[in-house]
């Protein structure tokens, strides 16, 4: 129980104080390195037909989805074997870089806020 809350717990905190961090290998930006490479090897293999386009999306989510399950469970399962501190520590990380609470609030206010002025070009842009 304590391995599936107090992760959470400290992950929010994290985010809510310092927000999401900004640098060169978040996760997800190399997530969408990796869905940006594997798209185009599929539409290279697949013929562009709707039926075969369907199925190498569905093939390039399962393969992502699976892919960061299966490396995220790894990494924690050997840390939760070193140390269950360590485990958790990471785990709190890894919810804080997953989540982006604080910087979701600084976004949609942003567009809100560019919404109230009637400025719906500049609330487009920011939605990007």
């Amino acid at each position: 129980m304590w391995f599936d809350t107090v992760p959470v717990f400290f992950g929010l905190i994290l985010d809510l104080i310092f927000g999401d961090p900004h640098y060169f290998f978040h996760p997800v930006r190399i997530i969408g390195w990796f869905i940006y490479k594997l798209e185009i090897f599929l539409r290279k293999i697949f013929p562009e037909t709707f039926a075969w386009e369907k199925l190498a999306g569905t093939l390039l989510a399962l393969i992502i989805v699976g892919g960061t399950f299966v490396l995220t469970s790894v990494v924690l399962n050997i840390f939760l074997s070193i140390n269950y501190l360590f485990a958790i520590i990471l785990s709190s990380v890894m919810v804080y870089i997953g989540i982006s609470v604080k910087d979701m609030k600084v976004s949609a206010m942003r567009i809100y806020n560019a919404l109230l002025n009637s400025d719906i070009e500049k609330a487009r842009i920011e939605t990007a």
